[in-house]
């Protein structure tokens, strides 16, 4: 039981939570259920002595589990679906020529548009779909149908491509419905989580953020980074002298600046506190990772951002510290190594870039 629910949990999180391919997540869904419907009705049909029925269910019980099985292993859900299309079409068309169990087995063709839009895009489903009706009405209403079995009495030959149609409209309809709803959904999904891992007031990533950022990096194992650490010069006698929607301006002004210069590395840019910010460069040497953080002093204070404090402007701190990072410690020491370099920068007069080393 506990294995069952671990599987169905899965699949469900493929299809909701990690966005997997919901199609195929629903062709393997549907190779269940056919094979444990498949396996009872074979059961059944051996039971009441129905041998042709009883093979037919039971070939089409194993064709659910190779299906199954090849969609799993390869991923390729294409394939898959058009064969399962496919052979379902074949399946149904004997059940209507052969008019087994006295022509009750032909209803069976009906779920077939049902199918075709659980397993298959619209547009495929639509064709299948017509190719379904195109079959159902040469055996009904052409000269066919004297090959039919006497089974089939002159009403039902009348209403059956009706019912087909009836179907059909109605899994036009909810699949049509369901597929608008599913992509409002991802839509508010990722509406969310952009939201979640962004600071409100500058538009950079908060610490959330920051926490997946760093799992990512780990799970790809060492890699040599850059932590710059910057903090506004006598922000709180900013607030004190201008109030504090003017310096909410100041933050979003120095945020545009780190999210413009940032924009051409391999980076991530955080609000890491109050007036604190914090950018991780990738695949950039200490050299390069020296002159982005000059750059972003420079056009910090060339903002021209009135400030009674320091030289008239305001202007940033800035700490840098670089490490190659292959464990969770080492990440927060790469950040403490810019927090205690950020802090000699400040010691040595603001306005000014202070770089820290790991001791050897």
């Amino acid at each position: 039981m506990n294995y069952l629910k671990k599987f169905f949990k899965g699949l469900l999180e493929d299809m909701f939570v990690n966005r997997t391919n919901r199609l195929c997540v629903q062709l393997r869904l549907f190779c269940i259920a056919g094979a444990g419907i498949s396996v009872i009705m074979t059961v059944l049909n051996i039971i009441k002595a129905e041998y042709r029925l009883g093979f037919e269910t039971g070939i089409s019980a194993a064709v659910c589990i190779v299906i199954y099985l090849y969609t799993k292993k390869t991923g390729r859900y294409l394939a898959g679906s058009l064969c399962m299309a496919f052979i379902l079409l074949g399946m149904f068309t004997l059940y209507v020529a052969g008019g087994l169990v006295e022509g009750f087995a032909a209803l069976w063709f009906c779920l077939y548009p049902f199918i075709c839009f659980f397993i298959l895009q619209m547009k495929p489903a639509i064709l299948f779909s017509g190719i379904g009706l195109s079959v159902l009405i040469a055996f009904l209403w052409t000269p066919l149908h004297h090959i039919l079995p006497p089974v089939y009495s002159q009403n039902f030959l009348l209403r059956f491509p009706f019912l087909y149609i009836g179907n059909f409209v109605f899994s036009l309809a909810l699949n049509g419905f369901y597929v608008y709803t599913y992509g409002r959904l991802q839509q508010l999904n990722q509406q969310f989580e952009y939201l979640s891992n962004q600071d409100g007031l500058t538009q950079l990533s908060n610490r959330i953020y920051l926490e997946q950022y760093k799992q990512n990096l780990l799970e790809k194992g060492c890699t040599e980074l850059h932590a710059l650490m910057l903090d506004v010069d006598f922000f709180k006698q900013y607030n004190d002298t201008y109030g504090h929607m003017a310096g909410d301006e100041v933050l979003k002004s120095v945020a545009g600046v780190i999210r413009r210069l940032s924009a051409g590395f391999r980076s991530i840019a955080v609000r890491y506190g109050g007036e604190e910010f914090l950018v991780v460069l990738q695949e950039a040497g200490k050299e390069e990772a020296t002159a982005f953080a000059e750059k972003l002093l420079q056009e910090i204070h060339d903002l021209k951002i009135p400030h009674v404090a320091g030289d008239g402007y305001v202007s940033v701190s800035i700490g840098i510290s670089s490490r190659r990072v292959s464990s969770e410690e080492q990440f927060m020491n790469l950040l403490n190594d810019a927090d205690k370099a950020l802090y000699c920068a400040k010691q040595s007069g603001r306005n000014c870039l202070s770089g820290w080393q790991p001791a050897t």
